[in-house]
């Protein structure tokens, strides 16, 4: 009994033939070990490697446990898990008499050195993503910087023409003018993002040809919507970039998108101005004066490692009231 685990990304550029060559080279290598009748259970799923919390684990996991399996085979660890927690993982097959292999990072439980084997391929593994990503961001920033390429989907106002690949090559909507300074207008006055909404479904204006959440089109503005629209400094002709990073929560593997702390990069492109700079900045410093009171503080980790709920469920424990004797 022989499992065998494939996985790809799910990127644009990977198709799914690529878990049927991972699927084949594997059986490969155990034809070259094993001459006998073979039964091959295979998992090909898709998902990133860093995602602890992916159900095929669940069913790798149970499969370790069953003691059913002789063998595991990856072309390499990442395709299990990339990460050190692959080594977790091996260890559990190897407690329940699977034995486990990766031939592309030369891993083989039977060695005796497999666990430092392991390590070092999870960390060349980990390594090469925080590497590519590093890569792929600067590149496009600078990108950004150079040129003003790396242009996201344009919003309600704007035409990105037929093969435009920089800032410069957007157009505005002259039409849509007019009825964007009278929306902020509107918004200045009364800071109601939800009435300013309601106006513009009145008005019959469309949103935006990508605006949509989790796969479905909307059709109507919403207060969030128009909060979010009229916070992006492309209305005043100052697109920008690296407003948000990702960080990693390292129980799940995911990654979470988070406010930059290192803040955007802005450039001037006064051709695609709809209002003007100076009434954009008083009306956004207005809102988020008004908001600010009803956000959450935020407690930093330091704080909350000393002010944790007591055990009671009363107030929480002030590190000025233990008793240090």
């Amino acid at each position: 009994m022989v499992g065998i685990i494939a996985r790809i990304s799910g990127c644009a550029n990977q198709k799914e033939m690529s878990l049927d060559h991972q699927v084949d080279h594997a059986k490969e290598v155990v034809a070259e070990m094993y001459e006998g009748h073979v039964e091959y259970c295979i998992i090909a799923t898709k998902g990133k490697g860093e995602r602890l919390d992916r159900p095929e684990l669940v069913e790798i996991e149970q499969a370790f446990r069953s003691r059913e399996l002789d063998f595991a085979v990856q072309e390499d660890v990442g395709r299990l898990v990339c990460g050190a927690d692959a080594v977790r993982l091996w260890g559990l097959a190897v407690d329940h008499g699977t034995r486990c292999l990766a031939p592309n990072d030369c891993c083989d439980t039977q060695d005796d050195t497999w666990e430092q084997d392991l390590l070092n391929a999870c960390a060349e593994h980990v390594g090469h993503n925080a590497h590519t990503s590093k890569r792929i961001k600067q590149k496009k920033m600078n990108r950004f910087k150079k040129f003003g390429s790396a242009t996201p989907c344009e919003s309600y106002g704007y035409t990105k023409l037929e093969g435009a690949k920089t800032f410069e090559d957007w157009r505005k909507d002259e039409t849509a003018t007019p009825i964007i300074q009278e929306a902020l207008r509107r918004l200045k006055a009364s800071l109601n993002c939800s009435a300013v909404a309601d106006w513009l479904n009145q008005q019959g204006v469309p949103v935006g040809k990508y605006c949509g959440r989790r796969g479905r089109k909307l059709k109507k503005w919403t207060g969030a919507m128009v909060r979010r629209y009229f916070s992006n400094p492309l209305l005043k002709g100052q697109p920008g970039r690296g407003f948000r990073h990702t960080i990693k929560h390292h129980e799940t593997g995911r990654r979470i998108s988070v406010p930059n702390p290192k803040g955007p990069i802005f450039r001037d492109c006064p051709h695609l101005a709809h209002v003007d700079p100076i009434e954009f900045d008083e009306v956004n410093a207005s809102l988020k004066a008004k908001n600010d009171k009803f956000r959450r503080a935020h407690v930093s980790a330091a704080a909350s490692t000393f002010c944790q709920p007591s055990r009671s469920g009363g107030r929480p424990i002030s590190p000025i009231h233990w008793n240090r004797s």
